[in-house]
C-alpha cells in the first residue's frame, strides 16, 4: 500500500512532502532514515489516524497537478481504524476450500463491511475485492428467498462484465464461470448481510448453493455468543469493535470527502 501512495505523490516538489510529514503529526525522523521523500510520507500516512492525515492531504491538494491522486490516497488509508487481526479471519474464510465459514463482525453498515474488506484484501479501491450488499428480507421460505436475492444481486453487479450474446453461454451460466476463476485467482466475492436468524443452520446451505461467494454478517452493536458461532461455521471477527468506533469512523470518512471533495456526496 505505501507503494502505491508513493506512487500516488510522485512529481510533488519535496519541500511540499516534507510539510505535509510535518503536517501529519509524526516524527518526521523516524521516517527520515528512508531517504525518498515520498515513501516516508507514504508510510506515515498510513499509521497516523485520519484527522492527521487530513491535515497532510488538505496541504498537498492545492499542490500537486494531480488533485485526483489525493482523493485515491485518501481511499488507500480510509480503512486503517479495522483492526487488522479482525479483518484477517475475512482472508482466512475466504482462502478456505472447503466449508468455508461466513465471517460476523460486530458492525451495522455497509461501510463497516466495506473497509473490513478492504483492510483484509490491502488493496485500493480500484482492485479491491468485491463487495454485494443484500437485505437479507424473507418470508417463510427463508433460505430460498435469500439465494434468489443473492442470485440477483450477483447478476446486477456483475452485468457490466457478461456479454449479451444471443449464441453464447446465458448471463447465469458465464456469471458462475466468472465466480468460480474469481475464486482460483484468490479474488473473492463477499456477500453481505444482516446476520440471519439461523445463521448456523443457514450457512451449510449457502455453502452448498453458492461454493465461490464468502459471506460477511453483520450482528450489529455486540458479537454473538461462541455458543451460537460454530467455529466450522461462523468465524467471530475479533477482536470486536469498541462501542461507537464504527459510528465515529463514518463520520472522520464523511468529513475528510467533505473537505477533499467539497461538492461530491460521500
Amino acid at each position: 500500500m505505501a507503494e502505491q501512495i508513493q506512487v500516488l505523490l510522485g512529481g510533488v516538489r519535496r519541500d511540499f512532502l516534507e510539510e505535509g510529514l510535518r503536517l501529519s503529526g509524526t516524527d518526521a525522523s523516524k521516517f527520515a532514515r528512508f531517504g525518498d521523500a515520498a515513501r516516508g510520507l507514504a508510510l506515515a500516512l498510513l499509521q497516523v489516524p485520519l484527522q492527521n492525515a487530513l491535515t497532510s492531504l488538505e496541504y498537498l491538494a492545492t499542490r500537486t497537478r494531480f488533485p485526483a491522486a489525493i482523493d485515491q490516497i485518501l481511499e488507500i488509508i480510509a480503512p486503517g481504524w479495522v483492526d487488522l487481526s479482525a479483518a484477517r479471519w475475512i482472508t482466512v474464510c475466504a482462502a478456505s476450500t472447503e466449508h468455508r465459514p461466513a465471517v460476523v463482525i460486530n458492525a451495522r453498515t455497509r461501510f463497516a463491511a466495506e473497509m473490513y474488506v478492504r483492510r483484509a484484501s490491502c488493496r485500493p479501491p480500484k482492485t479491491m475485492w468485491r463487495v454485494i450488499s443484500v437485505t437479507g428480507v424473507h418470508g417463510e421460505l427463508i433460505f430460498e428467498d435469500l439465494a434468489t436475492e443473492i442470485s440477483a444481486a450477483l447478476l446486477t453487479d456483475f452485468s457490466g462484465s457478461l456479454l449479451d450474446d444471443p449464441f453464447g453461454a446465458g448471463p447465469e451460466s458465464q456469471l458462475q464461470g466468472v465466480l468460480q476463476e474469481l475464486n482460483r485467482r484468490g479474488r473473492p466475492v463477499v456477500i453481505v448481510l444482516r446476520l440471519p436468524t439461523g445463521a448456523a443452520e443457514l450457512v451449510p446451505q449457502l455453502q452448498e448453493r453458492f461454493p465461490y461467494l464468502t459471506f460477511l454478517f453483520l450482528s450489529g452493536d455486540e458479537l454473538p455468543d461462541e455458543v451460537v458461532c460454530p467455529e466450522m461455521l461462523l468465524r467471530r471477527a475479533e477482536p470486536a469493535l469498541v462501542a461507537g468506533r464504527e459510528s465515529a469512523a463514518m463520520t472522520e470518512y464523511q468529513t475528510a470527502r467533505s473537505i477533499l471533495r467539497p461538492g461530491v456526496r460521500p
